[in-house]
């Protein structure tokens, strides 16, 4: 005995140490995971907000630029000039420009643009005009007259920018990176940002012409942070990188900035794995909507955090490349330390389990043996583990558990002699009451009285299907032939006072039923039911309704009150539950209500019954059950 409850000991100890072993790995496992995670999101978070800031930067130039070009599409004296314009000439490419005939015009219309423009001259230039040639400009910029009427020739270019800013939800657009259209300036790009020239009437409105901001894009890249690549020590990629993409609808994505101008062949690489990962991230971004987003990929063979947003008005698309190579170096000594932390935690539980192990051996020890001497004489268990100094709520609940079954069991037991007796005694010899019932029908017939005879042989049928033992399980039909013999005698004795009707659909008399299960409802309506003046009316209907049948016993009788009826179902209920409990109740051989309920639901556990009082009077038991194959 010793022995087995060492190894018991040992199987224990094991069993939870390796349980043990596995939780705290999972615990280390996870919470460094989750510190290194929480680490770099505070990290990535941190530098989403520089970059939302570097953004915030590009969003304000192109923002400054679009009041200024908002404020001269809505001047009404600009207005002016130009709705004459579009009103007197004629749709033609060659047509001369306005200004160009006009001096004073020009100088007005000029004048008031460099107003608008400010002191310190925001816009290198700020350009009006239309597809019918008429154009005004003015800002720092010189512009050759040649140029001029060269691009206001091109009206097909002026017709779709105007559509296209009339398409953008902004009512602007911005195009970057290009050189001067009205000058020959060399090597100078500029960023323009378009609007018409309107006057707008909630959603509706004619456009008279175009309203252009030049800016010099140096504005744009003399900003601080595109500076961070001469950070870099040679030979090594830079810590972060920025990008600024073309994504316009109608092209190909293009670079804006940096120029392709790769000093080597890995440097061209990288630019080529930057965007690329850019471009892969971009359908996501647009579809989620968010301000930012940020991916994992490898430039230059090094793991970077990348990040995309687009700037307001705009079809950019900036990206910043961030290494995180070395983000968790300055966490090394705390993971070393979570480390340790968790193996010492590995250390005690596993002094715990051992303890618990010695602990819960010495109760269940017991407990077995004691188990161990129950015999079918002699349910009782002589352990208690409640008396058990190391016994737990755990074992405690075992010790009752096992104390319930064998009271259980000891009841089933005994039910099961009783209801074996009962059978005993309810089994009459049946062919003595056959010849019973033969000499009564002779004797009868001799006598010239058909209704005895009548009456004989129904009682005899009603007896022999009674005493059938062979047989549990018959069909509605049998159950119907069965119930009207017991109706008709009950005719004969009550003559015109009764009536009955038995219906059922032609797909319902093969439902099996529990033998006896319609005839005790019957006889409730006589036993319990008439107690009122006559005439009395008897009606058991059964049919199929979808994949359900249902059967139906209503009389017309004094019916049951509220709480009679939440009395008699809950008192079938708790038989349901534990009817060993409850047997001693049922009457000796009694086929009522309760009883036969309790066996249909034996026999189908989807039967289900409601009583309820028919507005007419009487009472209505209707039961279901599912169909089966």
């Amino acid at each position: 005995m010793n022995r087995r409850s060492s190894n018991f000991k040992h199987r224990l100890f094991w069993g939870y140490a390796v349980v043990t072993v596995a939780i705290v790995a999972l615990f280390a496992a996870a919470l460094i995971a989750t510190t290194v995670s929480l680490n770099r999101e505070t990290e990535r978070m941190h530098q989403q907000e520089t970059f939302e800031a570097n953004l915030a930067q590009i969003e304000s130039l192109l923002q400054q630029a679009d009041r200024l070009a908002s404020q001269v599409a809505s001047n009404v004296e600009i207005l002016g000039s130009f709705i004459p314009l579009r009103q007197t000439s004629a749709p033609a490419a060659a047509q001369s420009n306005y200004f160009a005939d006009n001096l004073l015009d020009a100088i007005r219309l000029s004048s008031l643009l460099a107003t608008l423009n400010g002191v310190e001259g925001f816009a290198d230039r700020i350009s009006v005009y239309n597809e019918y040639g008429d154009y005004v400009s003015a800002g720092r910029l010189y512009e050759t007259p040649e140029r001029v009427a060269s691009s206001l020739e091109n009206t097909d270019n002026i017709i779709n920018m105007i559509h296209m800013v009339r398409s953008r939800p902004t009512r602007c657009v911005v195009k970057g990176f290009h050189r001067d259209a009205w000058s020959d300036h060399p090597g100078t790009r500029y960023i323009s940002l378009y609007r018409t020239l309107s006057y707008w009437n909630g959603e509706t409105g004619d456009s008279y012409g175009l309203v252009e901001v030049q800016i010099d894009t140096e504005r744009l890249l003399n900003m601080a942070f595109w500076r961070s690549d001469s950070d870099a020590s040679p030979g090594h990629a830079p810590q972060y990188a920025y990008a600024l993409l073309d994504i316009g609808e109608g092209a190909p994505p293009s670079i804006l900035y940096p120029e392709p101008s790769p000093t080597s062949d890995d440097a061209e690489l990288r630019d080529a794995e930057l965007i690329g990962a850019a471009l892969s991230a971009w359908p996501g971004y647009r579809d989620s909507g968010a301000r930012t987003v940020s991916v994992r990929a490898r430039i230059g063979g090094r793991a970077a955090l990348l990040m995309a947003a687009q700037p307001l008005t705009t079809d950019w698309l900036l990206v910043r490349s961030l290494t995180i190579g070395e983000l968790d170096a300055p966490y090394l000594s705390s993971y070393l330390f979570m480390s340790l932390g968790c193996f010492a935690l590995l250390m005690l539980m596993l002094v715990v389990v051992n303890w618990l192990a010695e602990r819960i051996s010495r109760p269940l020890r017991a407990l077995a043996a004691s188990i161990g001497n129950v015999s079918l004489h002699d349910l009782r268990l002589r352990y208690d583990a409640r008396r058990e100094p190391n016994a737990t709520r755990e074992l405690s609940a075992l010790d009752d558990a096992f104390r319930s079954l064998m009271n259980r069991l000891d009841q089933s037991i005994a039910l099961e002699m009783r209801a074996y007796m009962r059978a005993l005694r309810s089994q009459i010899q049946p062919h003595f009451l056959n010849n019973t019932f033969s000499v009564l029908v002779a004797a009868a017939e001799e006598a010239g009285d058909a209704r005895t005879v009548s009456m004989c042989l129904k009682l005899a049928d009603m007896l022999r299907y009674s005493a059938d033992f062979a047989r549990d399980s018959v069909t509605l039909a049998q159950e119907l032939a069965h119930t009207r013999d017991y109706l008709e005698l009950m005719q004969v004795r009550y003559e015109e006072l009764l009536s009955f009707s038995l219906d059922a659909d032609e797909r319902a008399l093969m439902i099996p039923l529990p033998k006896l299960s319609i005839q005790p409802l019957v006889e409730n309506c006589f036993t319990h039911g008439f107690k009122n003046e006559p005439p009395w009316r008897v009606t058991v209907a059964a049919q199929i309704q979808g994949a359900k049948w249902r059967l139906r016993v209503e009389d017309n009788g004094v019916g049951m009150s509220e709480q009679a009826i939440v009395a008699l179902l809950g008192r079938l209920e708790a038989y349901r539950v534990d009817v060993a409990s409850s047997f001693a109740e049922l009457s000796e051989g009694g086929l009522g209500f309760i009883g036969t309920m309790l066996r249909l639901s034996a026999a189908d556990a989807s039967v289900r019954c409601s009583v309820a009082n028919c507005p007419e009077g009487g009472l209505s038991v209707e039961i279901e059950g599912e169909l089966r194959d």
